[in-house]
């Protein structure tokens, strides 16, 4: 497939070094986007002298590129100002990228999902809470990958989820009504499933959230876990 684009909004996911002076760059473009591009001779010499490095990640970019194969050329590229976040919310994002870098397909554009992750890195940026701005992101990139939550309707059973049940999910089925100790799936409370429906973040909904996206995303990434989410659990705890 053909691609040229010039000065298209992008955001660095990762980068990893090629050959002496190069970089492969996994970016998130706003009209084409997850997109693979090769940066020539950004590194430097092949001496080992480096040179400054403004492609990173909380970088917005304007980037230019070409090429037929899947590994773009970039031909060039305008960094802007990064986004400054604390510690937990920099390894946050870096969970969030795999995730991208993971789940996304490549080369389809999904500039609702650009917007959202524009508005994330801001709101980390104003310190706003953490676990909110993480889960309501994790929404959006499930709606994106076809994964329409309906927090108010038991599927199974075609009746609306109650305040003081307890619900299992699955692919299939999405909620169906269990048990509230039924060992054998993970439960949780329909009071709190009707919360995140209606987007009332407190203690117990966020946890809810928190397991209930981790039980769908891993159903999406199989067998590999995510390397963030053990970096984050190391340096942050």
């Amino acid at each position: 497939m053909n691609i040229s684009q010039t000065d298209q909004k992008a955001y660095v996911l990762h980068t990893i070094p090629y050959r002496n002076s190069s970089l492969i760059a996994y970016l998130f473009t706003a009209q084409a986007g997850r997109l693979n591009v090769l940066a020539k001779g950004i590194r430097g010499s092949a001496k080992g002298k480096k040179s400054h490095q403004p492609l990173q990640v909380l970088t917005p970019i304007l980037a230019s590129w070409r090429g037929k194969n899947n590994l773009k050329i970039l031909t060039s590229f305008e960094a802007k100002q990064s986004y400054q976040l604390s510690s937990a919310a920099y390894y946050s994002v870096m969970y969030i990228n795999e995730l991208l870098m993971r789940l996304l397909p490549e080369q389809d554009a999904m500039p609702t999902l650009f917007d959202a992750y524009q508005n994330l890195l801001l709101s980390l940026q104003d310190n706003k809470p953490l676990q909110i701005q993480l889960r309501q992101f994790e929404l959006h990139l499930l709606s994106a990958l076809g994964y329409q939550l309906d927090f108010s309707q038991d599927l199974q059973q075609g009746s609306a989820i109650q305040v003081d049940c307890f619900y299992s999910w699955s692919s299939s089925d999405g909620f169906y009504q269990v048990a509230a100790q039924q060992a054998s799936v993970r439960v949780y409370a329909g009071a709190d499933l009707l919360a995140m429906g209606q987007a009332i973040w407190h203690d117990n909904s966020l946890r809810t959230a928190k397991f209930l996206h981790r039980q769908i995303f891993d159903s999406l990434l199989g067998n590999k876990p995510l390397k963030s989410r053990a970096i984050y659990r190391q340096i942050i705890g």
